[in-house]
């Protein structure tokens, strides 16, 4: 808050202080007709009727115009076009715990690995894609963000909240939609007792850790989805 409080005062009381402010601070020579004709206008047809009114002093003043300044030059992503969300049939096999094992590289269409979800920023040039294990996939969804073409994505970077550990074997980053609908399908198999216990394929929770020993949720077991109330051979912690 700026200034000293605020207070109901008529158009004209308001008005009047401005003037005086003005004349004041910053030596302003108005015409003494115009005042005085503006203010009687507004004596006349303002009446009584109150408003909040607050008067900023010169140094408030000032502060106040350069954060405003600062504001309307603050860069701001373009207006774009949203891609609309597909939930793929491939994602909904990563549930099917009676199957063999899905090779996702059959997949381009649905499952890319890490370096994929980069695509269109500047930061992919600088990610050393062939580092990363080939372990690590991006669901083609957690990728897709705009419809917009020629536009950077650097702004519109999908943030990593889900990861699917499929099969104790690859960890696989999701979007909301396709996190919201395997927490329902996980959930129902794990009440109908459809899993091993622990599951070999949990759906986990991702915070990005801001100091040294805060806890990222993806190991917390109570989190995972299903529960993953213990480990064994068969259900290792990421």
């Amino acid at each position: 808050m700026y200034g000293a409080a605020k207070e109901l005062q008529t158009l004209f009381e308001i008005h009047h202080k401005r003037y005086e402010h003005t004349h004041y601070h910053h030596h302003h020579h108005l015409s003494k007709e115009i005042k005085d004709a503006v203010l009687k206008r507004l004596e006349d047809y303002g009446g009584t009727k109150q408003r909040l009114s607050q008067l900023l002093d010169e140094e408030q003043q000032r502060e106040l115009e350069q954060e405003l300044e600062e504001e309307r030059q603050q860069e701001r992503p373009p207006s774009v076009k949203p891609c609309e969300s597909i939930l793929h049939e491939e994602i909904k096999r990563l549930c099917d715990m009676h199957s063999d094992i899905m090779d996702l590289t059959q997949f381009p269409n649905v499952f890319r690995h890490l370096p994929y979800g980069f695509t269109g920023t500047t930061f992919l040039k600088e990610c050393q894609s062939e580092n990363w294990s080939k372990h690590i996939w991006v669901s083609t969804e957690f990728q897709r963000v705009i419809e917009t073409k020629g536009e950077s994505l650097n702004p519109f970077l999908r943030p990593p909240r889900w990861i699917l550990v499929y099969r104790n074997n690859h960890l696989i980053f999701l979007s909301a939609l396709e996190a919201n609908w395997l927490i329902g399908r996980l959930n129902s198999l794990y009440h109908e007792r459809q899993f091993s216990i622990p599951s070999i394929t949990t759906l986990r929770l991702l915070l990005p850790r801001i100091k040294r020993n805060q806890s990222i949720f993806v190991n917390t077991r109570t989190l995972t989805i299903p529960p993953l109330l213990g480990h064994s051979n068969n259900a290792a912690p990421f």
